[in-house]
């Protein structure tokens, strides 16, 4: 099979490096080999056996989903809800859990609130914004360049700085005058 591998520290455009006749995994007790239909650069996998599912490789082990067989554990797979294409679930499963945890968890994030998200155009970011909306409180989302900011605006966020442009507190300072996020 062929497989990505990560074999030294570094920018994953100098380390990684294509192995095309790598043996598949083998899956130890209590792990499920499946076939890798997409992946998400950075983010958990897609992964196919007999239904789809999603969940975290163990990537530890160096079975990451950037090949076309991966192991990850049973017990944190979870399967795809019909209508989600393989590339929506391959940037689902960490992104929305993080931004979950962070402000729903631990911050308790209510319709009262305003969030600023950091990185809004980007995976943990976007998910971050759509959940936010969700609990029904404001964001104020920060991206960088007009391209992006409108992404954001299109996620739902109540307004954007664009960083390269605006400074990030004052800017957030302005929008809640001066009660802050």
């Amino acid at each position: 099979m062929r497989a990505w591998r990560v074999n030294s520290f570094g920018e994953p455009r100098d380390v990684l490096t294509l192995e095309v006749n790598a043996d598949p995994p083998v899956p130890a007790r209590g792990q499920v080999s499946v076939r890798v239909e997409a992946a998400g650069l950075g983010l958990p996998d897609v992964f196919m056996c007999g239904r789809r599912i999603i969940g975290p490789t163990l990537f530890q082990n160096q079975c990451g989903g950037l090949a076309e067989t991966c192991l990850m554990s049973a017990a944190m797979s979870f399967e795809i809800v019909d209508g989600m294409r393989s590339e929506e679930a391959a940037g689902f499963f960490i992104p929305y859990q993080t931004a979950w945890v962070g402000l729903v968890h631990r911050a308790k994030l209510t319709p009262d609130d305003t969030t600023l998200v950091l990185g809004a155009s980007g995976s943990s970011g976007c998910a971050a914004v759509q959940l936010a909306k969700a609990v029904g409180a404001r964001v104020i989302a920060v991206a960088g360049g007009a391209e992006k900011s409108a992404f954001c605006k299109s996620l739902g966020a109540d307004a954007v700085i664009d960083h390269r442009q605006e400074d990030i507190t004052s800017a957030a300072r302005e929008l809640t005058e001066g009660k802050g996020v």
